[in-house]
């Protein structure tokens, strides 16, 4: 009788985003995934790499590989927001697009060649999505590919030869996946059938992280968490903002990230004589964001682009926050509005300062919400779930090698 093989099966990530050194600000979603992946699997992990990120390392036995792909002085165009959000702000980097691919390309091929790899798991369409499909046409035997969405990619890349792009990728990939119900839709219709779409979420720490707290003071305190960008709907925020100070002259509004953004916004509050009742906290390590959402009344989401996955506001309803966010089709995976939360029309300012002031105006509803937005997504959104889903669709495809 033939023995069977206890040998763990191995996968390959592909980021463009992952934690450079200990204790980085950078979003951490991916590392976690990698984490709790790593129960089942060998996980090895290609990413950019950044001036002072070691070039190989092991981080809670994983593997991480950090391509180079200019002089390290020079390597920014991944990380501190994201590919994307930084080529709008700097336009030069595009030039370093090339070499970013063709680095990342010889890079996943080094590794198909040096080690058995049983899956890729790519996340992004584009770079990390289109090049894993390029290193598969060129290989011998290659392992399948997951091609995973966050919304950036999704959204952020548009025009008919960026769309034919994004159809190929999905096309070639063995099996697609997306953060959010509204981000399916999206991707069909680009022409890909909704039976190949696996709406998986990432996951959030319910159970020893973001919890709710021991005790929460009422007060008048708003919290903004994200990237100081325009899309995030902040210059929208400070104006309804102002309207509530009239209500409510104690409020105050806190704002954690950083962005492009950042010294504009500081303008327009001290154009509007507001500026004491603004903070601004910069990135805040993710470990931190519980102690933030504890001592907040109010997490407000005025996004005003197409998102993703709410991740501030899973987190935010784990602490049993009352949330405030626009009407976006993520938003809907999160919130029932006037039950786990309360919803505004996109781009309503006078909406939101209403919202706002309705929240601040009544502790009895902020707990209420908080309390019903928790149990809501608890047992949806909980890394214990999330990582049996991935499991799953995992081992399908790796079955049979």
């Amino acid at each position: 009788m033939a023995k069977t093989s206890n040998k763990r099966k191995s996968i390959l990530v592909t980021t463009s985003t992952f934690p450079r050194w200990p204790r980085d600000k950078e979003p951490p979603f991916v590392f976690e995934l990698c984490a709790r992946l790593q129960e089942r699997y060998d996980i090895h992990v290609l990413s950019p790499h950044f001036k002072g990120a070691a070039r190989e390392e092991q981080i809670g036995g994983m593997r991480v590989t950090r391509f180079h792909y200019c002089p390290a002085q020079l390597e920014s165009l991944a990380y501190q927001g994201g590919i994307l959000a930084n080529l709008k702000e700097r336009p030069w980097k595009y030039s370093l697009v090339p070499g970013f691919m063709m680095s990342e390309l010889l890079a996943m091929q080094e590794i198909l060649r040096s080690r058995r790899i049983d899956l890729i798991h790519a996340h992004w369409m584009i770079p990390q999505g289109l090049v894993g499909i390029l290193c598969r046409r060129l290989s011998k035997n290659p392992p399948p590919l997951v091609c995973t969405s966050h919304g950036s990619d999704l959204f952020g890349l548009n025009g008919r030869l960026m769309n034919l792009v994004k159809k190929w990728v999905l096309q070639e990939s063995d099996s697609i996946s997306v953060v959010s119900h509204g981000m399916r839709d999206e991707m069909e219709k680009l022409g890909i059938g909704r039976e190949r779409i696996h709406v998986i979420p990432m996951g959030v720490d319910f159970q020893k992280q973001f919890v709710p707290p021991k005790t929460r003071k009422d007060g008048k305190f708003i919290l903004f968490v994200g990237r100081l960008i325009r899309g995030k709907g902040l210059r929208l925020l400070l104006e309804a903002f102002r309207s509530v100070l009239r209500t409510f002259p104690d409020a105050s509004l806190t704002i954690a990230g950083t962005g492009p953004e950042d010294e504009t916004l500081k303008a327009l509050c001290a154009e509007s004589g507001i500026t004491d009742k603004v903070t601004f906290l910069g990135a805040v390590e993710h470990g931190d964001l519980p102690f933030l959402y504890g001592k907040t009344d109010v997490v407000v989401f005025p996004s005003v682009a197409s998102e993703g996955f709410g991740m501030v506001l899973a987190e935010a309803l784990g602490c049993e926050c009352a949330v405030l966010a626009s009407d976006l089709p993520s938003t809907r995976d999160l919130i029932v509005d006037g039950k786990t939360g309360l919803v505004f029309p996109r781009g309503d300012v006078v909406q939101l300062a209403d919202g706002l002031k309705k929240l601040l105006a009544d502790p009895g509803l902020r707990k209420v919400l908080g309390k019903a937005g928790r149990r809501s997504i608890k047992e949806r959104l909980d890394w214990s779930v999330i990582i049996g889903r991935y499991f799953e669709l995992f081992e399908s495809l790796m079955g049979g090698r």
